[in-house]
């Protein structure tokens, strides 16, 4: 081989070297603000969850107040099955469940948490709910998870 061939090839090594170490600090930046839009987004995600969390609980509640008829049906010891205060009691069943799923999959934390589940408890101690409860909890239709979270707060009124 001639000589400037070889000395051409020990050259393009070289640069093959520092091409390869460049492409490899650039990887390795991007993996870096990947990561830190990757972080930004994931919070996002739970400020928006949260949002809406905290949205559903308003409108069931005016939905709730704004009828004073509905209101004292829950309040009342008897219950229809046809009555609206029966249908607003399974919408509060559904947002606690979804609540309930938004905590298990670690989108919401304890600080959110922790306020959802004593207004639960409280929810729980109407005789409506209860009765709500005991009828539909045994149609499956709820996580086992959220059954079990249910019927502990129930017990613990007890």
């Amino acid at each position: 081989m001639p000589e400037f061939l070889k000395e051409l090839n020990g050259e393009l090594m070289l640069y093959k070297e520092v091409v390869s170490f460049i492409a490899a600090a650039i990887g390795i930046i991007a993996l870096f603000f990947t990561a830190i839009q990757i972080r930004r987004n994931s919070k996002q995600i739970k400020a928006n969850s949260i949002y809406e969390i905290q949205k559903d609980a308003r409108i069931a509640a005016s939905e709730l107040f704004e009828n004073k008829g509905i209101y004292k049906s829950m309040l009342a010891k008897e219950m229809k099955m046809k009555d609206k205060s029966y249908h607003l009691i399974g919408k509060y069943f559904n947002f606690y469940a979804s609540v309930y799923q938004q905590r298990r999959l670690n989108v919401i934390d304890g600080r959110i948490w922790k306020p959802f589940l004593a207004e639960m408890q409280q929810f729980l101690e109407m005789d409506l709910a209860k009765k709500f409860w005991k009828k539909k909890k045994g149609l499956g239709q709820y996580d086992k998870g959220f059954t079990k979270l249910v019927n502990k707060l129930i017990e613990k009124q007890n």
